[in-house]
């Protein structure tokens, strides 16, 4: 295989919003790529997010195997973009199943070939490779069973879990425990069997045995500013009862069971192709309300169908009302299945800023048999365009290294590679005059085609107001102090690069600041135009009245009889 680079309508409570993507697959020129997407990344260091495509005609790379992941980042530390890959034979055991990992060194041009070769039991966490991580010695021989196996498939996370903007480690076990090993000065410490530390994923969802655990992703769900972890479940073995999980301090349970089975999860033994986990979340702002949406692949049956069709669902962060059974913070999801009509039979559906403007579009790859031969299956990518018209405002921060090549002689120098594990919090206030927040983390999962952008947006809501702080953490390593600083007054609709280089040397850090003018803007300014003109018109008409009355009285003037003559 080889890879290559390359306004709502109300109707007896449906909430119509199927005209908000447009698909722009031929416009941006991928609509004849047979192939999937595997990863996001600023490969050639102009400033802009490029793709990674796993294909099966690509010229770059060729690799002996199936591509199961794709994980950008800068390896040597040399400000350009390197590129690990994890592939598996084309004829896995099912009982031993290894993965080979590849490491590609970048220059921003080509890649050169790999020299690192490492075979492991499953897909690796990428973690920030500079940072010098110290782990507390433990060991597995005691009677606890603390130190249980990682879990295969794994959902791994490298992200800040208890709010001091450092990244912790977040390890998922076979006995379907998250242990949350805390970032102490520098040293990852594995917490104890009755630490706050492990979390203890539910064993029963409304008195029924959770038989099928998905994928955790992590975001404020929200807006309290704690990052919860999310986790779709199933209380069946085909997931015809399926349930949304959310966790965060207080291990609250959000379900969205309680009604007809029209749509559900798809099981790890329903799918067509093991490649892609499709009970996977990915979060996004599409509508920039300040709360995250998520977009995932969901088997869905229309009224009176009696087949399900697999297909990516937008599940829109709504809040919660009499008529809502499961709710977490006063916020529960709307599931929309008509939203994304062009992703029928989607194994992947992300969330992609694809005019880097802000507003975030999908990326998503469908799947169909090969002249119906179900052995052979070939692959599409897809892009969708966000045309949800909002007068929101939005914030976009970008955390990069900071290191470029020394060879670099040109005044347009690339910012560097973004980093894995930075945090990052920004308070404004509402106009409703209360304290707003709003965190995330970037790149902070990597695995099973994580698919995370290399930068995150934040939805405003509609606020006139600025941002009254940025905070951004990265990563501590043993011996360093905190690695945190603060931003103040950000322009809304703005992209805020954050360089922190050196690590330590926080007065050293940088941002640099890019505002996007809002469609406000160009409103404004085109009724500012529009009423110049009208008041010119209106100028112009009594000027040429006036003018018409002075000519008028000249000539009545001018047939008057002066008596004084005579």
């Amino acid at each position: 295989m080889k890879i290559s680079f390359s306004f709502g309508l109300l109707v007896l409570l449906w909430r119509q919003i199927s005209s908000s993507f447009i698909d722009v697959t031929e416009r941006v020129g991928i609509s004849a790529i047979n192939g999937y997407l595997a990863a996001f990344g600023d490969f050639n260091g102009d400033k802009q997010t490029d793709l990674f495509l796993v294909t099966g005609e690509g010229n770059n790379l060729v690799l002996q195997g199936k591509i199961v992941n794709v994980s950008p980042i800068d390896f040597d530390g040399d400000g350009c973009l390197d590129v690990l890959i994890a592939a598996e034979p084309q004829h896995n055991s099912k009982t031993e199943k290894n993965v080979t990992v590849y490491v590609y060194w970048g220059n921003s041009q080509t890649l050169d070939g790999s020299d690192f070769i490492l075979v492991m039991k499953d897909q690796p966490l990428v973690m920030e490779s500079k940072r010098r991580f110290e782990v507390q010695r433990q060991t597995n021989l005691r009677k606890s069973s603390v130190l249980a196996p990682v879990r295969i498939p794994h959902s791994n996370a490298f992200l800040d879990l208890n709010g001091d903007f450092t990244a912790d480690l977040f390890v998922i076990n076979e006995q379907n425990q998250g242990e949350v090993w805390i970032n102490r000065k520098g040293v990852l410490v594995h917490p104890s069997d009755d630490s706050e530390e492990v979390i203890k994923l539910p064993k029963m969802v409304k008195d029924k045995l959770i038989k099928v655990f998905g994928q955790s992703t992590f975001v404020d769900i929200d807006g309290d500013g704690n990052i919860d972890q999310l986790l779709p479940v199933c209380t069946t073995d085909y997931c015809e009862e399926s349930h949304l999980c959310v966790y965060s301090s207080n291990k609250t349970m959000l379900s969205n069971d309680g009604r007809p089975v029209t749509w559900q999860f798809i099981a790890p033994t329903n799918q067509t192709s093991s490649l892609f986990p499709l009970m996977t979340i990915r979060t996004g702002d599409y509508n920039m309300d300040g709360f995250y949406d998520a977009l995932i692949v969901l088997n869905v049956k229309e009224t009176g169908e009696t087949k399900f069709k697999r297909i990516a669902a937008l599940l829109e962060n709504i809040p919660c009302e009499s008529t809502h059974t499961s709710c977490f913070g006063e916020r529960t999801f709307d599931v929309h299945w008509k939203e994304l009509p062009t992703l029928e039979g989607a194994v992947v559906a992300t969330f992609f800023d694809l005019y880097e403007n802000g507003k975030i579009g999908v990326m998503g790859v469908t799947e169909s048999l090969k002249n119906g031969d179900p052995q052979s299956v070939e692959y599409h990518v897809h892009a969708l365009r966000n045309d949800l018209y909002s007068d929101a405002c939005f914030l976009k921060v970008i955390v990069v290294g900071g290191r470029t090549l020394t060879s670099c002689e040109n005044e347009n120098l690339p910012y560097g590679v973004s980093l894995t594990g930075p945090f990052m919090r920004y308070t404004t206030t509402s106009t409703d005059g209360k304290i707003k927040y709003g965190n995330a983390a970037q790149l902070s999962q990597s695995a099973y085609f994580a698919l995370q952008c290399p930068y995150t947006v934040f939805g405003l809501g509609r606020t006139p107001n600025f941002v009254d702080e940025l905070a951004v953490g990265i990563p501590r390593s043993k011996g360093s102090s905190e690695r945190k600083r603060v931003w103040s007054s950000i322009i809304p609709n703005s992209q805020v690069i954050v360089v922190p280089y050196p690590p330590d040397s926080l007065s050293s850090w940088t941002a640099k600041l890019f505002v996007t003018p809002s469609k406000l803007v160009l409103l404004t300014g085109v009724s500012l135009l529009g009423i110049c003109v009208f008041i010119g018109l209106v100028i112009m008409l009594l000027h040429l009245k006036e003018k018409r009355e002075d000519q008028r009285e000249k000539r009545q003037d001018a047939h008057k009889f002066h008596f004084d003559a005579m």
